[in-house]
């Protein structure tokens, strides 16, 4: 008889211990961020119960996980679609130069037909291979030195500044470094500004040129009328 129940007292004991070695195991799983982790069935002993309760906040836990998920998710794409309705092109890149997110304006204005621009390209890469194609005026006959030029610029970013494109557009670049160490930027095409600014120059060269000429030919008085507006020459 005693012997009977010492058999019997061994596998309950073991029993218990299994259960409770399956229940402990789940919770440092899920301690550790797994909440997949498979979990002992209930029971109506105190075991049974732990078991229930850790299957209970585990599915708990994968509901917040799963709502926080669609919450950034959802939360990114609204930043996608606002970045993508504006009228510059727009980048981001990460710490390590990798291009993180852009919109299509970006890609459009600067780099039409660069297969590259996929997130965790580099920027040095995208750059060089812009340069190597004629897309960048300046760096024509001299692509190595360019790209250390504006390496350098887009790591110590300062005052925006415009860059002349091979097709003869005219870009204005502006970047900042934000935290964590990467780099946002934002280009704008100003080309009919630049158009406007150069017409008016040749305008006011030729008017300079104008008023040389007629100094040459008439008295001063006359010339001073011209140009003053007023009309008291006698």
């Amino acid at each position: 008889l005693l012997s009977s129940v010492l058999v019997v007292w061994l596998y309950v004991d073991r029993s218990l211990l299994a259960r409770l070695g399956a229940v402990s195991q789940g919770m440092f799983a899920i301690a550790g961020g797994n909440l997949r982790a498979p979990l002992p069935a209930a029971g109506r002993d105190e075991i049974g119960r732990m078991a229930e309760a850790l299957r209970l906040f585990r599915d708990t836990a994968v509901e917040v996980e799963e709502k926080n998920l669609r919450e950034v998710a959802e939360a990114r794409q609204r930043l996608v679609d606002a970045i993508e309705s504006i009228s510059e092109g727009f980048a981001l890149y990460d710490g390590q130069d990798r291009l993180v997110l852009s919109n299509s304006r970006y890609r459009e204005l600067l780099y039409a037909g660069l297969e590259e621009m996929t997130p965790g390209t580099t920027f040095e890469h995208i750059i060089r291979r812009s340069a190597e194609r004629g897309y960048i005026k300046d760096a024509e006959g001299r692509v190595e030195e360019w790209v250390a030029e504006r390496l350098s610029r887009h790591r110590n970013p300062g005052d925006p500044w415009v860059q002349r494109r091979g097709d003869g557009r005219w870009i204005m670049i502006g970047e900042r470094r934000i935290t964590g160490g990467g780099t946002v930027a934002v280009y704008s095409d100003i080309t009919e500004l630049k158009q406007r600014e150069e017409n008016l120059a040749e305008k006011s060269a030729a008017l300079e040129a104008l008023s040389n000429k007629l100094a040459k030919y008439l008295a001063p008085q006359v010339y001073k009328s011209i140009f003053s507006g007023r009309q008291d020459v006698r």
